[in-house]
């Protein structure tokens, strides 16, 4: 028979999940206590929507002890509201309990902490290995989220982030709280069961320390601290054996972090559970204490039978003075190989040595070499760049200063009075009107005596002249260039002085 709204009555509200609101509420006829879960699905997305079917759907397979169970569920079209009924545990969840020892400053008592591992990791076997045809990850394991029935046991709750492994293809979206977050979620790998494992070992810590084991001031100093897997030790007054265990189940490397049956059937684990005098002596319970108690003993005794052997019990091999050579002689020639081997490795690497030195010499030299060509380049470009600019300036750029000789150079230097000057003839052919005169040239070779010898220049000039009858008008036109020249040169000069002085009055 389906339940309507009206037939609970609303007392309080409980606390806030990852959809919605819980209430604490009674049924009007049996007057048993439960717990609703109300939640607006009109204004979640259909992401959020699918998550919310799927907690509905887990919640009526999840069938076990430590786990709170699932009554039934209420849709309200008018309102768009789900109400999920479930059971009401008086004794609250872990963070209140936490939160109270805390400022009280006190402990809980070691064997409150083995009770818990035992029966949520029994609670998580459940998700992992026991529901048909799929690995139920709840991805969301923390204090909030444990609660505590009247008889003390422990349960786990809210499935609104669990999802199944394969659906999620080893679920490389993250979720959760960052403070239990495995270091996987954190690096944004792919992520399986063994991330609940390290979710399932922060809570354990924090019963015995009060605190996350991973804290930090800043989101990247917790972040950081998780992928090194650093944090505090629990406090000494917890025995060695629970110290092992959550170490064990906070292993940073995925592949080495334990599985939650290694978890439950873990040695240490098994003894606490045995020796727990307040859990039930059921007939299949009882089998296997005596199971583990039988292989513990086997496994004392085999240590110690271990133990116990000395070296006098051991026969060793009787060897004969030629045997004891001969192996001696065949260890020698080993090491002798081996010696030789090492050698020649050290000649062959100090070759390479000596051909790396090389070859950073002929580099230093080509660097050396294509930095100078580099100058002489630039060198040469700059006296491109000066004599182009100074064949424009030369009309302009002329110093004031009396002592400035500065001449233009020609292409070839010779005494000019050691040329032959030239003389003007009038043609008879050529008599007109109007006076036209002609050049004509002496045909003459230079003298070689006194001052005006030429030089070695000079010399290949000479037999250029004679050879070339042509030389004489190009010696002459040179030279009338050069009295072109110097002649500007003075008057130039001159107007600078001139100028000079007027500014000098001036002033």
């Amino acid at each position: 028979m389906s339940q309507k709204l009206e037939d609970f009555d609303v007392i309080s509200v409980v606390g806030t999940g990852s959809f919605g609101t819980c209430y604490k509420i009674r049924h009007k006829i049996s007057k048993q206590f439960y717990v609703w879960k109300a939640i607006d699905y009109g204004k979640l997305s259909e992401e959020k929507k699918k998550l919310l079917v799927s907690e509905v759907n887990l919640l009526s397979q999840l069938q076990h002890p430590n786990i709170v169970e699932y009554f039934d569920r209420i849709v309200r079209k008018e309102t768009c509201t789900l109400y999920i009924i479930m059971e009401w545990c008086q004794g609250g969840d872990l963070s209140a309990l936490i939160r109270a020892c805390r400022i009280e400053n006190k402990k809980f008592d070691e064997p409150f902490i083995w009770k818990a591992l035992v029966q949520i990791s029994k609670a998580l076997q459940v998700c992992h290995t026991r529901l048909p045809q799929m690995t139920l990850l709840h991805r969301d394991i923390k204090p909030a989220n444990i609660f505590i029935d009247s008889k003390g046991n422990f349960k786990l709750g809210d499935f609104g982030l669990a999802q199944n492994e394969d659906e999620c293809s080893l679920s490389d979206n993250i979720v959760g709280t960052p403070y239990y977050m495995s270091p996987e979620i954190i690096r944004g790998k792919k992520y399986d069961r063994k991330s609940d494992i390290w979710a399932l070992g922060c809570l354990i810590y924090e019963l015995c320390s009060l605190v996350p084991p991973f804290r930090g001031v800043t989101l990247q100093e917790l972040v950081s601290n998780i992928k090194g897997g650093r944090y505090p030790p629990i406090p000494e007054f917890y025995s060695e054996h629970l110290h092992t265990v959550v170490t064990f189940m906070l292993t940073v490397k995925r592949e080495f972090r334990p599985t939650i049956e290694m978890i439950i059937h873990h040695p240490l684990v098994v003894a606490r559970v045995t020796s727990d005098p307040h859990s039930v002596n059921k007939p299949s319970q009882i089998k296997y204490r005596e199971r583990s108690e039988e292989k513990i003993r086997e496994l004392k005794k085999l240590s110690n039978g271990i133990s116990n052997i000395s070296l006098s019990q051991r026969n060793p091999e009787e060897i004969s003075e030629a045997l004891f050579k001969e192996r001696w002689l065949n260890r020698l020639e080993n090491l002798r190989e081996r010696e030789s081997k090492l050698r020649e490795r050290e000649e062959i690497l100090t070759l390479k040595e000596e051909s790396l030195n090389n070859k950073e010499k002929y580099l230093s030299l080509l660097e050396k070499r294509t930095k100078e060509r580099m100058t002489q380049a630039q060198l040469y470009l700059n006296r491109k760049k000066g004599k182009l600019s100074g064949s424009i300036e030369d009309m302009s750029d002329i110093s004031a200063d009396p002592g400035d000789t500065s001449i233009l150079p020609t292409s070839a230097k010779f005494n000019p009075s050691g040329l032959p000057k030239p003389c003007f003839l009038r043609l008879s052919s050529s008599r007109k009107t109007v006076a036209s005169k002609h050049v004509h040239f002496e045909r003459k070779p230079l003298k070689e005596s006194g001052a005006n010898r030429p030089h070695s220049a000079g010399d290949k000039f000479l037999k250029q002249y004679v050879i070339d009858p042509r030389i004489d008008e190009m010696v002459w036109l040179e030279q009338k260039r050069n009295n072109f020249q110097t002649k500007h040169i003075e008057s130039t000069n001159k107007e600078n002085v001139g100028t000079f002085k007027n500014t000098k009055k001036t002033k």
